[in-house]
């Protein structure tokens, strides 16, 4: 039977808040992790930066959902995007199209080497992607405990040795107070989404980016670039 838990202290979230600037980021080396809602739901991308332990998000919801929303999950969901935390797409559903033009900037502006993803509704950002001729190597990520416990693993150690800088985005900060972890008998960890309070859809993403860093070595260059052909 699984076992559930809390997964991150506040105390220690807030510890690795920190004070990020996008600019000083761009051109780096960067991860993206992308969990896409359903329809009515919270859609979220993160960008975690390994050589600093940056991590920046982005998030989206239904603009003529929001009212519905915020009375379902006692947040100021209007509040968040009248200041700029939370992009609202037309009408009632989410516009993907608008998180593939924000995938299309952060490609241009960082170093991406690749995105993971949960697969539902991946087939229509895909061909959004295609349509926009926007190149990113995606990454199917599961969400048990297969691809689930080392992406809890990177972002709990991260935040435990102070490893990570979050910037202290309200919309993340709640998804991070939401959010249990369930176990299984050996002890892998993967985050619940049906178990959890609220929210936790920017966690997941920022998972997914921190764990595919984590597993991924970094690309080094070709010795002849440096030193040529020895004939």
């Amino acid at each position: 039977v699984d076992a559930t838990g809390r997964f991150i202290n506040a105390p220690d979230w807030r510890a690795c808040a920190g004070k990020i600037d996008p600019q000083g980021l761009l051109g780096q080396r960067c991860f993206l992790g992308l969990d896409l809602s359903s329809t009515t739901d919270l859609t979220a991308l993160a960008a975690y930066f390994p050589e600093g332990g940056e991590l920046l998000t982005w998030f989206w919801a239904p603009a003529d959902t929001l009212e519905d929303a915020e009375r379902r999950d006692h947040v100021p969901y209007r509040l968040w995007a009248r200041q700029g935390l939370l992009e609202t797409t037309p009408g009632r559903a989410i516009d993907k199209a608008f998180v593939v033009h924000r995938l299309g900037e952060i490609v241009a502006d960082y170093s991406v080497e690749a995105c993971a993803y949960d697969r539902w509704g991946i087939n229509e950002v895909k061909r959004l992607l295609a349509d926009e001729d926007i190149r990113l190597e995606l990454v199917e990520w599961g969400q048990g405990y297969k691809d689930g416990s080392p992406a809890v693993a990177a972002i709990e150690t991260a935040v435990l040795q102070g490893k990570l800088q979050h910037g202290s985005h309200p919309v993340m900060d709640w998804c991070v107070a939401n959010a249990v972890t369930l176990s299984d008998p050996a002890g892998n960890r993967k985050l619940a989404k049906d178990r959890s309070t609220g929210r936790i859809d920017g966690l997941v993403a920022a998972s997914m980016a921190m764990g595919l860093a984590a597993r991924t070595q970094p690309k080094r260059p070709s010795v002849y670039q440096s030193r040529g052909l020895v004939t």
